[in-house]
């Protein structure tokens, strides 16, 4: 599965990242944002392979692409719709939001998650 080989090569170019390697880094990205471009052409409304397309774009520093591309992966499965997924494609957003800069728009839209989930928890509950 496209998306599989694709995780593989955005943790290695995370962990690349962080040993400071900027070359494999951006190669590791660079081949994860082949594959899920690919893979997009034939399934447009896969939020995963939209989410991990974003974590690649922030990879090879493209904030833009990035930032859309995690924003369209939360409106395909937003959180309201259902509460399982959508809250780890926010949390994703975050991700992407803080790792380009972004910490303070990250921090809160982590606490409005948590806030979303907790509603969820305690309606199922009451």
């Amino acid at each position: 599965m496209a998306n599989s080989g694709a995780v593989l090569d955005l943790r290695q170019g995370t962990l690349f990242r962080v040993q400071g390697n900027a070359g494999e880094a951006w190669q590791a990205f660079e081949t994860a944002r082949q594959t899920l471009e690919k893979a997009i052409e034939t399934q447009p409304d896969n939020a995963a392979f939209v989410s991990n397309l974003s974590w690649a774009y922030a990879g090879l520093g493209r904030k833009e692409e990035a930032l859309r591309a995690s924003q369209r992966a939360v409106q395909l499965v937003p959180s309201w719709r259902d509460a399982t997924e959508g809250p780890f494609f926010v949390t994703m957003q975050a991700q992407i939001r803080a790792w380009l800069g972004d910490k303070d728009a990250a921090i809160d839209q982590l606490r409005a998650v948590v806030g979303e989930v907790r509603q969820h928890i305690h309606a199922g509950v009451d």
